[in-house]
């Protein structure tokens, strides 16, 4: 009995040393509901928020010597482990002059998101499911490059822009803090169903979604970087032409005051095809409505000494 037991032990000392080197960066942290603010991630998470994010797109052929502006409000309601969310964007291109005036929509609205989430601690990381839909509004397009471009900023995730399709999409994720480090990879994929006049035409399409960062988080301060590629699934092939692969590296610099977050990000032009920088300026609150002991669940103490 003893003998049977005892690599279960060894596992579990080992598991609490790891935690209590963890723990070690605790005093530094900023309040248990701290969290980083990811710029390119998924934002699912346990908190109830809303953020009003406005921003620029530059540096695009396509646009020429023109401007993207952009804006999205983002609300999102949780209460022990389940929630939903609700996001909504807009954009419209300033200065353009030739091709690209005929090409880009003057200004939009892109497709209104929203869904449901689901998030759980574990033992050193919260895992988080999100299960959500777009209802459509992009129906040329005219509005959908504009719209993809003022996407940008959210990284490879072009739903608010995507035309005359309906979304399906799933979103499994994790956050890992650890004192003043706090760390986040994401997963998911989007299964779109052409709508409209020309839906028996257009191709049933999957698109695959990763990304992952590291934030710091100190007296109210942090930061973070990432990075997040997507890519088209179209016959069971990726498509590597037609610009359908996305990757970006994006930063952010957060100052929050109590519930008040204030971020400033952007994203570099890694991606060859689509040669777009942004920057981005996001004013957001934040609330923990049901416990307020922090994110992760401990870890069991029984018979670890």
């Amino acid at each position: 009995m003893t003998g049977a037991s005892g690599p279960l032990d060894g596992a579990r000392r080992r598991l609490a040393r790891v935690t209590a080197w963890l723990a070690l960066l605790s005093p530094l942290s900023a309040a248990p509901d701290a969290h980083a603010q990811w710029i390119a991630l998924d934002r699912g998470d346990h908190l109830t928020k809303g953020t009003l994010q406005t921003g620029v797109a530059l540096g695009g052929s396509e646009i020429g010597d023109g401007v993207v502006t952009s804006g999205e409000l983002y609300l999102q309601s949780a209460w022990k482990g389940y929630g939903g969310y609700l996001g909504v964007s807009w954009a419209s291109l300033d200065g353009a002059t030739g091709a690209a005036a005929d090409a880009f929509a003057g200004a939009g609205v892109g497709n209104v998101e929203l869904g449901a989430i689901w998030d759980t601690p574990f033992p050193l990381a919260n895992i988080t499911l999100r299960l959500g839909t777009a209802i459509p509004t992009v129906f040329s397009e005219a509005r959908q490059n504009t719209l993809t471009f003022g996407s940008w900023s959210r990284g490879p995730d072009p739903v608010a822009g995507q035309q005359a399709q309906v979304p399906l999409r799933v979103t499994g994720s994790f956050r890992m803090p650890a004192g003043i480090l706090h760390a986040r990879g994401d997963v998911g994929f989007d299964l779109l169903f052409p709508i409209g006049e020309d839906k028996e035409a257009a191709d049933f399409e999957t698109r695959l979604r990763f990304g992952a960062g590291i934030g710091l988080l100190w007296k109210g301060f942090g930061g973070t970087i990432e990075y997040a590629v997507s890519a088209s699934v179209v016959e069971s092939k990726v498509d590597f032409e037609d610009k359908t692969l996305r990757h970006v590296l994006a930063f952010g610099l957060r100052y929050a005051a109590g519930p008040i977050d204030c971020v400033l990000g952007g994203t570099l032009p890694v991606n060859d095809d689509w040669n777009i920088g942004t920057i981005t300026l996001t004013i957001g609150s934040r609330w923990r409505l049901d416990d307020p002991n922090g994110d992760v669940a401990p870890v069991p103490t029984k018979d670890l000494h």
